[in-house]
């Protein structure tokens, strides 16, 4: 459960465990260390190039917005009772059902770049794997199985924040220290803050 962690997993089933100082410097590594791995197959590393970097959401789409879409009651993703393993979990879907349906609504033009857009929903939880099959994919580590196009990997749609409040931040030089106010509130007061050294900002 740390977000900057890389998990290598040796031949020997030795662990080794490697933390980054942010996202975009784990994604890399994980990204150069599995394109290593598989340099002898020019094919899969090919795929993981297109995973990295063919895929661009258009301007004028959001994650929200298809998320919106996909809750929609009549052309969105049907959640129903799926099994695994003897299991029976409620309100799920497959993960290749929704790469039919992310193809399907023009969001993506192939099962590769539905995979990346997936993938993409589940690192911001938007979608939450579910089952053994597809919480398996997400340990393994592996860029190519993060999301499953598979009939047997289940998912779910993730917790929507709806407890956003409006704040007024206010940044401070010296010390270096962000304070955030309720501007509802008359007193001048913060009603909390944070010092920002040794801080790390990512663009999300």
């Amino acid at each position: 459960n740390r977000p900057l962690l890389i998990k290598l997993k040796t031949q020997t089933s030795t662990e080794y465990f490697l933390e980054a100082c942010s996202r975009e410097e784990r994604d890399a590594w994980a990204f150069e260390i599995t394109g290593a791995i598989h340099a002898g197959q020019p094919g899969k590393v090919q795929q993981l190039h297109s995973l990295r970097n063919s895929f661009k959401l258009p301007p004028h789409i959001s994650l929200h917005r298809i998320v919106d879409k996909m809750h929609d009651s009549n052309t969105g993703i049907r959640s129903s009772p799926n099994m695994e393993q003897g299991s029976t979990y409620k309100k799920t879907f497959l993960g290749s059902s929704l790469v039919d349906w992310l193809i399907s609504n023009s969001f993506t033009a192939s099962r590769l770049e539905a995979v990346t857009l997936a993938s993409m929903l589940m690192e911001e939880n938007f979608l939450r794997p579910v089952g053994v099959r597809s919480m398996g994919a997400i340990r393994s580590g592996d860029l190519a199985e993060q999301f499953l196009d598979d009939s047997t990997a289940l998912y779910t749609f993730g917790h929507k924040r709806k407890n956003w409040k409006v704040r007024r931040f206010v940044l401070r030089k010296d010390p270096a220290f962000l304070h955030y106010y309720d501007p509802s509130k008359e007193e001048n007061r913060p009603v909390g803050g944070f010092s920002l050294r040794g801080s790390l900002v990512s663009a999300l």
